[in-house]
């Protein structure tokens, strides 16, 4: 999954739509970073989970 996608779960519509991802993204303070990546909104992530229920640390 991509940045852009990640960002889109939130308002699948505007997946697509370029303009309105940025605006998320800057509204969610993280413009910024995605832009400074090699591939901007286009950078892919991984997500693990744990293996098992958290412990509070």
């Amino acid at each position: 999954m991509t940045a852009a996608e990640n960002i889109g779960l939130g308002d699948l519509p505007a997946l697509g739509d370029a303009a309105r991802l940025k605006e998320a993204a800057v509204r969610a303070g993280v413009h910024e970073t995605l832009f400074e990546l090699p591939r901007g909104y286009d950078t892919s992530h991984v997500v693990r989970a744990a293996a098992g229920p958290r412990t509070g640390h």
